[in-house]
């Protein structure tokens, strides 16, 4: 279960949800925090107020879904994709470059927001960690999202599969009681009629599943007849009870912004922007103000246009979850009727009271209700993931120095793993 956060206090909410975009901290210029020759003032460039948050201890999402399968397949995608290898090679590298300078990352996290000293490399280096760690948390809701697609899939292929038997008993019965004169021949034609409609139906969904298999091995690096042999016979769309809380956490946990805030910064720094024509540019003056460097108005631009994206993102993603659940709820309701009414339809056909018509209807209308609500879960579980990544969930602060990882691993026992 994914812990819920405690809620924010009114005041706190305010100040998160201020129009400012940067805080403007101020920064001693004396001997107390002495910095390499290219900081200055605009080194204390920083994102909105409560961006010290970092992602919890339920950051990775994946974990608390309660599907051990798709912890397996995620994980197993993030270690073994290429390009992510590659991206953290790099930025190794340029870390290991970075240390005779005294600027590797893990001495930086604990003065993230804190800039005093910071140059133009050392943000640059930031935001490559943090788009690292953006790619690997997209990576992995692209994953969650393409397992939702087979699982969805592969449960209705298994539901029409299961009813098969059915309409072929529906048929059997419709040629006994024809046979025997008790209905017209249209009853074994309408009976047949389901059958060939649902054989057809099945041919079409068992291709789907093997499509949607190939899309997420594909994502996860493995070979899609061994991932249908993992995946098994049957399987459900995972039911997520664990459901993100629209209110937490704050924008300042996304990586993007994190990204963009330290790119900008180090753009500031380059173009010695000081914090006096900063903090003009974020007061909404003019950049025609011969005062305001175009840099330091085009950043706030840039920065404002950003928070307020990623802001509507968290907001469609709520109202997605919210609407999802709501069609959830509605097709249970409705479902729980129609099981009761395909029942009382094949008793009475059995009994003779009943006719054909009655119930190829019902159990026509019941296949729909019951795919509908297949798809309805599946939706659930996409909107939910979509929503934990609006958040900023999906990666950890361990993600901004990356680890050997399989992918590169493996390329020391014969294999080459090649990077642009």
């Amino acid at each position: 279960m994914l812990a819920r956060p405690a809620p924010e206090s009114a005041g706190t909410r305010a100040t998160r949800l201020a129009p400012v975009v940067f805080v403007a901290a101020a920064l001693a210029l004396s001997g107390c925090a002495s910095g390499p020759a290219d900081s200055n003032a605009a080194s204390a460039l920083a994102l909105a107020p409560g961006s010290t948050s970092h992602p919890g201890e339920d950051a990775l999402w994946w974990q608390g879904i309660g599907d051990a399968m798709l912890v397996h397949l995620v994980e197993t995608g993030l270690a073994t994709n290429r390009d992510l290898a590659c991206s953290a090679t790099a930025l190794r590298n340029a870390d290991a470059r970075a240390q005779s300078r005294s600027r590797r990352i893990d001495t930086q996290i604990t003065r993230l927001f804190d800039t005093r000293g910071t140059d133009a490399a050392q943000a640059e280096l930031r935001a490559r960690a943090y788009r690292y760690a953006g790619r690997r948390a997209a990576l992995a809701r692209d994953i969650a999202e393409a397992y939702i697609a087979a699982r969805r899939a592969q449960e209705v292929l298994a539901l029409r599969s299961h009813l098969t038997a059915q309409f072929e008993d529906n048929t059997e019965i419709a040629q006994f009681r024809a046979e025997a004169g008790l209905v017209p021949g249209l009853d074994s034609g309408l009976a047949g009629s389901l059958v060939a409609l649902n054989a057809d139906e099945l041919r079409a969904a068992r291709t789907r599943y093997l499509e949607r298999v190939s899309d997420l091995a594909g994502l996860v690096g493995i070979d899609a007849e061994v991932l249908a042999a993992q995946l098994g016979e049957t399987g459900a769309v995972p039911d997520i009870t664990a459901m993100p809380s629209p209110d937490a956490p704050d924008l300042a946990a996304r990586p993007d912004l994190r990204a963009l805030e330290q790119a900008l910064l180090a753009q500031l720094i380059r173009a010695k922007v000081s914090q006096a024509e900063i903090d003009r540019a974020l007061a909404g003056e003019s950049a025609s103000d011969e005062e305001i460097p175009a840099a330091a108005d085009s950043a706030a631009a840039r920065w404002s246009d950003a928070q307020g994206k990623a802001r509507a993102d968290l907001t469609r993603s709520a109202a997605a979850v919210t609407t999802a659940a709501q069609r959830q709820a509605d097709l249970e309701k409705a479902l729980a009727g129609a099981d009761k009414r395909v029942e009382a339809a094949r008793l009475g056909y059995r009994n003779g009271t009943g006719d054909i018509a009655t119930l190829y209807v019902a159990e026509a209308s019941g296949l729909g209700l019951t795919e509908a609500r297949v798809s309805a879960r599946a939706d659930l579980a996409r909107a939910a993931i979509r929503l934990w990544t609006a958040q900023g969930r999906g990666w950890t602060m361990a993600d901004l120095e990356p680890p050997i990882s399989a992918q590169e691993a493996a390329s020391t026992n014969g294999e080459v793993l090649v990077c642009d």
